[in-house]
């Protein structure tokens, strides 16, 4: 079985000004290799509160703490302790995508250009298309690598996402369901045949692997925002380039680098040269 862990960073809100990129990813892995992510995770979560904790705070990690980069980045929560101590931070950081690099992991990820996204699509769903194209890359993923000599691939894929409330979850669960019976429906037929139907829905503090996927796909719209020159006196647009080297060998097809590993979308979404050539030797 390959556990397809995904997560969102962005939002998909037109009015949302300051997010001009949608972005899913998913970080797959065979179960395999799952004992080993939990046992060096928690390693290095324990690091962390070594680094942040105060004085007053218990040895003992407290049962809601989680990496979680949008904290990290910002000083918040748990994170305080970062606010005046660069040196520190950046340690941190690199603490957490040098362990990334040394997982048995595969990226991938949908990029949604919103502005080109709502031009082309003035009524269309961006978080609907991300997560469509990537549950597909998902399927062609585990298919590619489980296929025997005559094609055929009995192994499958779980999706584990993290929880947001009753509602969104059942609404996930639903357009999963629907996705499977109709397929892509994008004007090709392509169905997600190897996902397991029914997704894994999960708090973000209670599983590791959701907590990677947050600090990738945070990394990644974040690059993303680098190339495309927004926001450019951003604080960290000084490290993405460096943190995204530390990992850019854990996405799919590394290093030839295609839409089954990153898809921007739409199609005609216009791509800085430069933002490839992270991902090239």
């Amino acid at each position: 079985m390959y556990f397809a862990y995904i997560d969102e960073s962005g939002t998909p809100d037109p009015k949302d000004e300051h997010n001009s990129f949608y972005v899913l990813a998913a970080v797959v892995m065979q179960e395999k290799g799952l004992n080993y992510l939990n046992k060096e995770w928690d390693k290095v979560k324990k690091e962390i509160w070594e680094l942040i904790k105060n004085n007053e705070d218990s040895e003992i990690i407290p049962s809601k703490f989680e990496i979680h980069m949008d904290d990290i980045n910002g000083r918040r929560k748990y994170y305080e302790s970062l606010k005046d101590d660069i040196k520190k931070w950046h340690n941190l950081v690199t603490k957490i995508y040098t362990l990334i690099s040394r997982l048995f992991i595969k990226i991938m990820a949908v990029i949604i250009a919103k502005e080109d996204f709502y031009r082309e699509y003035p009524n269309g769903d961006p978080s609907k298309w991300a997560f469509e194209l990537l549950v597909e890359r998902i399927n062609r993923y585990v298919v590619k690598k489980s296929s025997n000599e005559d094609g055929y691939s009995d192994e499958y894929g779980l999706l584990v996402m993290d929880s947001v409330d009753i509602d969104a979850d059942s609404k996930k669960r639903k357009q999963i369901l629907e996705f499977m019976e109709r397929g892509t429906g994008h004007g090709w037929e392509e169905y997600p045949e190897n996902i397991i139907i029914s997704p894994f829905i999960v708090s973000s503090e209670l599983h590791d692997g959701v907590q990677i996927v947050d600090v990738v796909v945070y990394l990644l719209r974040w690059y993303t925002r680098k190339i495309f020159n927004i926001n450019p006196t951003a604080f960290f647009h000084q490290y993405s380039e460096e943190f995204l080297k530390l990992i850019v060998d854990k996405f799919h097809e590394y290093p030839f680098i295609g839409s089954n590993t990153i898809k921007f979308f739409p199609t005609n979404t216009d791509v800085p040269e430069q933002f490839w050539n992270i991902f090239r030797v």
